[in-house]
């Protein structure tokens, strides 16, 4: 399907869905209502494009915890969002999925916010060139 019909179908294009984040709670997992939603959006939109190569998934917690603990809950999250995006109905082999554990902050660990915005998930979505 044509990039054009693709726009026409959804009331968004690639550059709306090509990097996502997800945040999450201390210690959490589970997928909120709004990651649940725009990981709908972005499978909605994958289903339609076949020139989407790969989807990187990589999880990030933050630094509070042991270091072993935090690269599993890492791992958790990013597997969770592979395992969603399969329920959608999204080829896993096109998904790659990567924990980070407390490595590569975005922010200060030293206050909850910056704690926040490190419990994350990326999504990264790649297309061939047309």
């Amino acid at each position: 399907m044509s990039n054009n019909c693709i726009n026409q179908l959804l009331p968004y294009n690639f550059d709306d869905i090509a990097y996502s984040i997800l945040k999450y709670n201390k210690n959490g997992v589970q997928l909120t209502p709004f990651s649940k939603k725009r990981l709908k959006m972005i499978g909605d939109y994958i289903k339609h494009d076949e020139h989407i190569s790969v989807i990187l998934v990589s999880g990030y917690s933050d630094s509070y915890g042991g270091s072993h603990h935090n690269q599993q809950l890492s791992e958790q999250r990013a597997t969770s969002v592979k395992q969603y995006l399969e329920q959608l109905g999204l080829d896993n082999e096109k998904i790659q999925v990567t924990g980070f554990g407390e490595k590569l902050h975005v922010a200060d660990n030293r206050d909850v916010l910056g704690r926040m915005q490190n419990r994350r998930v990326i999504i990264s979505i790649e297309r061939e060139e047309i």
